[in-house]
């Protein structure tokens, strides 16, 4: 940041996400077969953590603590949710849904851990072709409960992005096929299911970029 010199980190690499303790950079390796990996930045080690069959490149996420890594792992059509230990071992399935669960983050407590679901019986292969929830998985109890109702992607998408540092708020994208892309800030309530809110914080992605 003083001298505002960039450089190399790593050579094909994509998606890396920083734990919390900024020692350790999780990312997809872009030669296939895709592995997702783990750099530690303090002793220049690397280490695989699991290979991710369909090679989408999809951001893994850390646990609050730093413990262990979600990531997705599926066949395309039928992913679900993972998690593995930051030093590597069996990856433990958290989500069984039918469909495909995609974009896992954990709320600062690590109670809860919000998704998207694509639901496997809307028509069409593609995930813009199927309907989707935002779904919250309770670590204590392993319940699996809908916190937005399900939209058709079809015309709209949204994706909960990132939650305050004491959890109280979320904010959430909202990605449309003929307007502009758009995120939102709401309270996080995830005993209730709650309606998305498109009057609050407009953002236009041609102008700028916060994603």
């Amino acid at each position: 940041i003083e001298t505002k010199e960039t450089s190399v980190v790593l050579e094909n690499a994509s998606h890396g996400v920083l734990s919390h303790n900024n020692r350790y950079l999780v990312y997809n390796k872009t030669t296939y077969p895709n592995i997702i990996a783990v750099y530690d930045i303090e002793t220049g080690d690397i280490w695989d953590l699991a290979e991710e069959p369909t090679n989408s490149g999809v951001k893994s996420s850390f646990s609050p603590d730093d413990s262990h890594v979600l990531i997705m792992l599926g066949k395309s059509g039928a992913r679900n949710i993972f998690k593995i230990p930051l030093e590597g071992g069996e990856p433990e399935q958290l989500t069984f849904e039918k469909g495909e669960d995609w974009f896992p983050v954990y709320t600062p407590d690590g109670k809860w851990i919000l998704y998207t679901h694509f639901l496997a019986t809307s028509h069409g292969t593609s995930r813009a072709a199927r309907s989707m929830e935002t779904r919250a998985y309770n670590t204590e109890t392993g319940e699996t409960k809908n916190i937005l109702p399900e939209m058709p992607t079809a015309t709209q998408r949204v994706q909960v992005s990132f939650m305050s540092p004491d959890g109280s708020k979320l904010c959430y994208s909202r990605f449309l096929y003929t307007e502009l892309n758009q995120l939102f800030i709401t309270d996080f309530e995830p005993e209730r299911t709650w309606e998305p809110h498109f009057d609050v914080i407009p953002y236009d992605t041609k102008s700028a970029a916060l994603m």
